[in-house]
């Protein structure tokens, strides 16, 4: 009999420690040899972007944990959720804060969570748990710190001899040279002066001449501790979110002086790289902190200055806006008050250079009002999330031309069908960036043009800056077509772009439709109405990324085209309670037929078909479950997946980021193995499949199965019914799994070990298995075959009709 834990003894991963792990993946695939150089460094570059967004979200929450009040009920080894709404099981409002169950790594390596009854006082019990997340925040800076040093370490002994031997000198840490280049001279005098503004700490005390703020613009020690303050006067010096500044100390008048200099990597970019034709490199490349210091004799305006040192700092804000019902009717007003307040939030973390003497890092800090808690040691460099676009055009990833899918490339050699045509005949699925998002393009353009077509309505989350989907919607209306677009204006370091789009879409005579305050709509779906001969024909789009020409680039997902009955009709429905703006259960007598959707039946059906296999994996039949996501944080899933293991289903997990589950853990998980997947292209596909006893069901769509994603946003996720597209996404996803260059697994102790076992490789070109490039290589010759069936099959055809009423697919 297997050895089976209750739910009770279940145990989690602490969220913010598993999302710390995957950013700890990142830096392996920078470290990993035969990753071309400028990858690399784009690694690093996204490893220091996450660092930033994890401070700007989560950090606040995790410092705010030691001084919340704890329920009597909340047991020592739990933690309070920082979201201030959640929708429970019910659908209900549950007001205050969601306590869940968490665990430090320390207990997930073996130490079970002690369930016996609480008899502790109240004040045991919060001093009890102030202690857990007090510890919590030190393995958290405990971890970043371990981080921070591989980066580093990357960079010196992996990253700087691989550029040499290319030929390019990134002056990293270098000392500052006594000749300056002419070329450079040229550079700080011609572009960065101009950008230039420095200020004096001396001239920081608050006189009566300046102006009193409100507690909301700047930080203060009794705000850090929760107090209020008042009458607070503006430092004519205030650090801007996330800039970097340097800090020059010298003796002025015989005394200690402190200059602050703004660094303008916004203005003039980070780096500058000068070419030598006859030199003993091809390129050296020079940060612009390096180069303003070589000029800050030129900056400080005071000849009496004598400089003896220059450290780099940065100050993160709280990034997180709190959305209440206060704002009226103007949600886009509000947002758009609250983005502007981001930079004045409350100071994260100070991140220093390590080699700033104590008195300078104590004197910077109070002028800055900062708390000694956000304090931070790092390196010379800062924002170094700027790799990114590290100056080399060479010693990239080979280039991989987006494929143009067998029914959009057959049009060059036979007559005009229209792809709304298509789908009505049978499901479309485009798999980017492997494939050419121009189909997606042209479903709207389509509809924009097309005078059948009586209506389009969609969902955008994170609009491209320069989209031409929402140019379509514009030229749609304008055409003379009823429009409708819900745009979310909560989508995070989205929203003012996401604003700018619907207020330029609203002016085109777009119904621009918003979510509320407690909701985020983060489904992809579209929907086109078209006449034909007397008759509304639909056509839509349910996909697991968003509408967005850019980031199909380098996101990997799917994207299925349908005309399914059934699923457009949900659509149709759904799409008329997002009008509504009202919450879900309010609209529960809507009961989608085929799709999945979060607040009404998404969580339900996962459950189903869980349940599903644990029952035939009880009653001796083959039961397997394989499910692909970027995040696995909610509990009653992941409990699910337990009994299931339990019960003998073998459960294999691609999860990208966050993952709470503990996978190969005697009597609870041990049937379950969880893998991470990091390549040239983001994967980001959310990916389900169910099999038991000989029935396979497979499902797509934008939900992870986070907190968030179940119970606070609408998702949307569909049944993937045609054989033809099913077998594509298996095939995809068995590649996936088989990867051995790129794919680690996850331990039971939150470590990333690599899966490359031997020496010898195991393809026939004599290669180690990559999963990307094998999906490029399947999708391509996929192309080839269909484009040659299809042109055998179109030859005496002129058109593709649309079905008749009676021949249209049945749901």
């Amino acid at each position: 009999m297997k050895s089976m834990q209750s739910k009770d003894t279940y145990c989690y991963f602490d969220r913010d420690l598993s999302w710390l792990s995957f950013n700890e993946r990142i830096v392996m695939e920078a470290a990993r040899p035969g990753v071309p150089a400028k990858e690399r460094l784009s690694f690093l570059g996204i490893f220091a972007s996450n660092l930033d967004e994890f401070y700007r979200v989560r950090m606040p929450a995790i410092m705010a944990l030691k001084n919340f009040p704890v329920h009597p009920n909340v047991h020592p080894n739990q933690s309070i959720k920082e979201e201030n709404y959640n929708l429970g099981e019910s659908g209900e409002n549950t007001t205050g804060r969601e306590v869940e169950n968490v665990i430090s790594v320390n207990a997930a390596k073996g130490s079970d969570a002690d369930t016996d009854a609480l008899s502790a006082t109240d004040t045991n019990i919060s001093s009890k748990t102030n202690v857990a997340q007090t510890a919590l925040l030190a393995e958290v800076r405990g971890k970043i710190d371990g981080l921070q040093n591989r980066f580093g370490l990357t960079m010196l002994t992996e990253i700087l001899p691989d550029l040499a031997m290319a030929g390019i000198d990134f002056k990293y840490n270098a000392q500052i040279p006594t000749a300056i280049d002419p070329r450079i001279q040229a550079f700080f005098f011609e572009k960065v002066a101009a950008n230039l503004q420095m200020s004096w700490l001396e001239d920081q005390q608050i006189d009566t001449q300046t102006d009193i703020i409100s507690d909301t613009d700047t930080q203060t020690d009794a705000q850090a501790t929760g107090k209020e303050g008042h009458n607070k006067k503006r430092p004519r010096f205030f650090p801007e979110n996330d800039q970097i500044y340097l800090v020059v100390s010298g003796k002025l008048s015989g005394r200690q002086g402190l200059a602050i200099i703004r660094i303008p990597s916004v203005e003039c970019g980070r780096f500058v790289r000068l070419d030598n034709p006859r030199g003993r490199t091809k390129s050296d490349v020079w940060l612009l902190d390096d180069i303003i210091r070589m000029h800050i004799g030129q900056l400080t305006g005071k000849e009496d200055f004598v400089i003896e040192g220059s450290y780099s700092f940065k100050l993160s804000r709280d990034a997180d806006i709190d959305y209440k019902d206060e704002y009226g009717k103007d949600l886009a007003g509000f947002i758009q008050k609250q983005v502007a307040k981001r930079n004045y939030g409350l100071a994260t973390r100070l991140l220093y250079d390590q080699q700033m003497p104590e008195a300078i890092l104590q004197k910077l800090r109070q002028a800055l009002n900062c708390p000694k808690a956000a304090l931070v040691s790092g390196g010379r460099y800062h924002n170094l999330r700027d790799l990114m676009d590290f100056p080399i055009s060479q010693h990239k990833y080979e280039k991989w031309p987006a494929i143009r899918p067998a029914f959009m490339q057959y049009r060059q050699q036979a007559p005009f069908v229209s792809l709304l045509d298509q789908i009505a005949k049978k499901d479309l699925l485009i798999s980017t960036p492997y494939q050419d998002y121009s189909t997606v393009l042209r479903f709207f353009n389509e509809a924009a043009i097309d005078p059948e077509v009586r209506s389009v309505a969609v969902t955008l989350y994170r609009i491209a800056p320069d989209s031409l989907i929402a140019r379509a919607l514009m030229s749609a209306a304008k055409n003379g077509k009823a429009v409708t677009v819900f745009v979310e204006l909560k989508a995070r370091f989205d929203e003012a772009n996401n604003i700018k789009w619907a207020r330029k879409m609203k002016a085109a005579g777009v119904k621009i439709v918003y979510s509320i305050w407690a909701l985020k709509v983060h489904a992809k779906i579209a929907l086109v109405k078209r006449n034909y001969a007397g008759r509304l024909h639909y056509s839509g789009i349910v996909a697991t990324g968003n509408f967005n020409e850019n980031t199909a680039r380098i996101y990997a997902d799917h994207i299925l085209m349908t005309a399914d009955k059934a699923m457009m009709t949900d659509i149709e429905t759904l799409m008329l309670f997002l009008e509504k703006r009202a919450r879900p259960e309010s609209y529960q007598f809507f009961q989608p037929k085929k799709l999945l959707v979060a607040g009404f039946n998404l969580q339900t059906a996962f459950l189903t078909e869980i349940n599903r296999c644990k029952r035939a994996a009880l009653e001796g039949q083959p039961a397997m479950i394989t499910i692909k996501l970027n995040n696995l944080e909610e509990q009653k899933l992941i409990d699910a997946l337990y009994d299931a293991s339990n019960a003998g289903v073998q459960i294999r997990l691609m999860v990208r980021s966050i993952c709470r589950l503990i996978p190969g853990k005697k009597g609870m998980s041990e049937n379950i193995v969880v893998y991470r997947l990091v390549d040239r292209y983001l994967e980001h596909a959310r990916v389900f499949i169910f099999d038991a006893a000989g029935k396979q069901n497979m499902y797509i769509g934008s939900a992870d199965w986070m907190n968030r994603n179940v119970y606070r946003r609408i998702e949307v996720c569909c049944p993937v019914l045609d054989p033809e597209n099913l077998r594509t996404i298996l095939d995809i996803v068995a590649l996936q799994f088989a990867d051995q260059l790129h794919l680690v697994q996850l331990t039971s102790d939150l470590q990333n070990k690599w899966m490359l076992s031997g020496s010898e490789a195991s393809t026939q070109e004599g290669r180690w298995r990559e999963a990307q490039f094998e999906t490029y290589q399947y999708l391509q010759a996929q192309a080839t075959e269909k484009l040659g069936e299809d042109l055998t099959a179109v030859k005496s055809e002129k058109t593709v009709p649309v079905p008749s009423s009676d021949e249209n697919r049945q749901g």
